[in-house]
């Protein structure tokens, strides 16, 4: 019995496991690596994946930003305190005066967004700046600072009064007459001093209230193609978002009446209905955009201008760093089917990423803006 268990005890120790052969460590070496290399493998595609959402969550993140920030500066465009431009309200018993005559405050050519002398600013330049607040061009501003514009982009011009009362020197400033005896008069200059314009109550003055004046625009700052805004007397534009790329810019026209007569300003308001129903005005507009136009690089007419009540923006946003591998196979319409009639983009309109701009993923924006201080003036029941 004893002899059997010393039988046993040294077969057990002649099998006894004493290490790993040379082979069997070069197949747990191996295997080690292929689970190491999958787990890299993994985190590499996480990592970029990771990389290509946070890129692409930017570039939307921009593009709503500057849809959100245009539109908030669009609405407010032609609000001035208080103040209607008689050619533009369907109150007015107003003769035409002046060659040719017009209504009175009707502009009578387009104002020039980089003249800021306002000590030189001549009645109809005024009745201009407050009758038209909306400009676009698609070219740099001749007169204007507009360094490494970005080709091919538009650039807009916004005018209104600030929401916020008060007005400092050396800004330019809007009053407005409030004194039945003094409407529809208003006061447009420098400084401080507030004029002889009164409140309702005929006695004390009005308030006074800074006139704003933005210019947007494309600008390429080290390679970056960035929405800037220009204030009115700056001598630099401001750096707002990076990565928009395309800005295409659609202005609505209403120089159509109700009842499908032209506007006409050489003629006081005339209503189908008589003074007594002025629900359906023959001569004048709705608020209603009857087209759509695309400014050339001097600017539309102020024929035009005069009557914008909704503008149409085409943003083009892009990622900030290029996309190893990928190729962007789109082409970008910047452009509404009103101005494209044959269903084919102009050459205007067309973004077409060459092979350097393939590498970067673009999403393109869109909104039509009403400006509610124009076109709710020209609305009736």
């Amino acid at each position: 019995m004893k002899q059997l268990r010393q039988s046993s005890g040294v077969r057990a120790t002649l099998f006894a496991q004493k290490g790993l052969s040379l082979v069997e460590l070069m197949v747990s070496i191996v295997i080690s690596l292929l689970i190491m290399v999958a787990i890299l493998q993994l985190y590499l595609d996480i990592t970029r994946t990771n990389d290509e959402m946070a890129k692409t969550n930017a570039q939307i993140e921009s593009g709503r930003f500057t849809i959100q920030l245009l539109q908030d500066e669009i609405a407010h465009a032609g609000y001035w305190g208080g103040y209607v431009p008689q050619f533009d309200d369907l109150t007015t018993s107003d003769n035409p005066a002046g060659v040719p005559p017009l209504v009175q405050g009707t502009p009578r050519f387009a104002p020039d967004p980089c003249d800021i002398t306002a000590s030189g600013w001549s009645d109809d330049e005024k009745d201009a700046l407050l009758g038209i607040p909306i400009q676009v061009f698609d070219a740099v501003l001749t007169g204007c600072s507009m360094p490494d514009k970005l080709a091919g982009t538009d650039v807009l011009v916004v005018r209104h009064a600030a929401t916020a009362v008060g007005c400092t020197s050396p800004s330019v400033c809007v009053q407005v007459a409030f004194c039945a005896a003094e409407m529809p008069g208003y006061w447009l200059g420098e400084g401080t001093a507030v004029t002889a314009l009164q409140n309702m109550d005929c006695a004390t003055p009005s308030p006074t209230r800074r006139l704003v004046s933005n210019i947007y625009w494309i600008k390429d700052i080290g390679g970056i193609p960035t929405l800037v805004r220009q204030e009115f007397g700056a001598a630099d534009a401001q750096p707002l978002i990076e990565g928009i790329e395309g800005f295409k810019v659609e202005l609505g026209i209403d120089d159509v009446s109700k009842t499908g007569g032209a506007v006409d300003y050489s003629a006081p308001v005339d209503f189908a209905g008589g003074t007594e129903d002025r629900s359906d005005p023959i001569n004048r507009g709705d608020g209603v955009s009857d087209s759509f136009v695309r400014c050339p690089t001097g600017g539309c007419s102020f024929e035009q201008l005069r009557n914008v009540v909704s503008v149409k923006l085409y943003i083009l946003a892009r990622n900030l760093t290029a996309t190893p591998g990928y190729e962007d196979p789109k082409e970008y319409c910047l452009e509404s089917p009103e101005l494209d009639a044959d269903d084919d983009c102009t050459a205007e309109a067309l973004f077409q990423p060459d092979a350097t701009e393939k590498k970067f993923k673009r999403h393109l924006f869109s909104t039509n803006i009403r400006l509610m201080n124009v076109s709710g003036r020209r609305e009736t029941p």
